[in-house]
């Protein structure tokens, strides 16, 4: 069956930490979750479309209409939230997905709340203007459709504005899965961790490597990376990993997230560094 290109509306749900991977006959669900910052309590980005590129047909885009405003910080670890649900589209292989925003210089169609209530512009450079690209192929089958999510891992996306600018900058880290393919890692920290003598400040955060046996190391675009990071929430000090794919993990806490800056390299000290097995469906939890 040949592709046509379609431009419609979509609809949006709320976020869920229960995965519903129940897709029709030809249909995509794509989902957004998140790898936290620190030092915001609102990282809204607004979509305005996805793109589709088959790969022996031209790209064809669905719109948003109206654009729609997310809160990513609201989407770490399980929690996602749909772009879209269950669309029927052509079945067949895709070389790529471009997500579209808003986020133009000076404007707040897309924002960030940091210090509790100061608001900033959220700007994307020229060259990403286009939309975010995800070259990750995927196929639809014609019969089950296919589940995505994507992580929009702010850690190593924003940064903050030097003065005297006022937008943080959006440079995108994406990671794109298929849903059914993947696991979640929960836990909490003790207040003995928290108390460790490495840990002599009070920005935490649990990284996660692919591999066993990787020697920790920080977002700094060199070498070792994290694939995915969780703050830790307040009061009860729980972190959550979500949505990685099957498979060996290194996992390890630090007490100075927020010393981390994305493209620079910074010596952090790691806490209980672990080796972890992801099996597809499952929570595994581990405690530090």
């Amino acid at each position: 069956m040949p592709f046509v290109n379609k431009i419609a509306s979509t609809l949006l749900i709320g976020c869920s930490g229960d995965t519903d991977l129940t897709v029709n006959d030809g249909g995509i669900t794509l989902a957004i979750t998140d790898a936290a910052v620190d030092d915001a309590s609102e990282v809204v980005i607004e979509f305005s479309g996805i793109e589709f590129k088959p790969r022996t047909e031209s790209a064809f885009t669905i719109n948003i209409d109206p654009p729609k405003r997310i809160n990513l910080l609201a989407l770490q670890g399980s929690q996602s939230e749909l772009l879209l649900n269950n669309k029927s589209i052509e079945s067949g292989t895709y070389d790529w997905i471009k997500l579209k925003i808003n986020a133009g210089e000076n404007i707040t169609d897309s924002y960030v709340i940091a210090n509790g209530t100061s608001s900033y512009s959220v700007y994307m450079p020229s060259a990403n203007e286009g939309g975010l690209t995800l070259n990750q192929g995927f196929t639809i089958p014609a019969t089950g459709g296919i589940h995505l999510t994507i992580d929009f891992d702010l850690r190593k996306s924003i940064t903050a504005p030097q003065a005297p600018d006022t937008n943080y900058t959006l440079t995108p880290s994406l990671r794109q899965v298929t849903t059914s393919n993947t696991g979640h890692i929960n836990g909490t920290v003790s207040s003995t961790t928290m108390q460790d003598a490495l840990c002599t400040s009070t920005s935490y955060a649990v990284y996660a490597y692919e591999g066993q046996g990787v020697t920790p190391d920080d977002v700094d675009n060199l070498g070792v990376e994290p694939i995915t990071t969780s703050l830790l929430t307040d009061t009860t000090f729980k972190y959550s990993l979500g949505f990685l794919n099957q498979g060996d993990y290194t996992i390890t806490f630090t007490c100075h997230a927020a010393d981390d800056l994305p493209g620079s390299s910074e010596t952090l000290n790691y806490i209980g560094t672990t080796d972890i097995t992801v099996t597809a469906g499952q929570t595994i939890t581990h405690d530090f």
